[in-house]
């Protein structure tokens, strides 16, 4: 399920070679925006990716998953990101139908909730198409 060893370099040849590529798991991989931007550019028919567990997100990193514009499953789960930041991605990938997320682990429990409920009923009314699945 992890790619710990997997290099920018690595990403980029199989995004340079791999032109039809539909699925990518990138769980655990310790990947550059700018790796991810080549899979975007190179990648257009991409509809599900899997990039859960990554630790060094940017805002480079959102900005290019929002350039995944055939995108129909996202899974960042382990990661972090705000409303605006989901409603960015959700805007800019209008084929995306599953998206997976988490909550910010140093909350107390009840605030998770809270939190999740919120963000979900906002997104069901900003984004009806869109099932986000946040975690805690």
């Amino acid at each position: 399920d992890s790619c710990t060893h997997v290099t920018d370099s690595g990403v980029e040849a199989v995004a340079r070679n791999c032109l039809q590529l539909h699925h990518l798991n990138l769980s655990q991989c310790d990947i550059s925006d700018r790796a991810l931007s080549v899979v975007a550019e190179n990648c257009p028919q991409l509809q599900h990716l899997i990039f859960k567990g990554f630790q060094a997100w940017t805002n480079e990193h959102f900005s290019a998953i929002c350039s995944f514009k055939e995108l129909v499953y996202l899974d960042v789960s382990g990661r972090t990101a705000s409303e605006s930041v989901l409603s960015d991605i959700a805007k800019n990938c209008p084929q995306l139908r599953n998206l997976k997320v988490t909550i910010p682990l140093n909350r107390p429990l009840g605030v998770k909730k809270r939190l999740r409920k919120q963000l979900i009923d906002n997104f069901k009314k900003k984004h009806p198409h869109l099932v986000i699945d946040i975690q805690y």
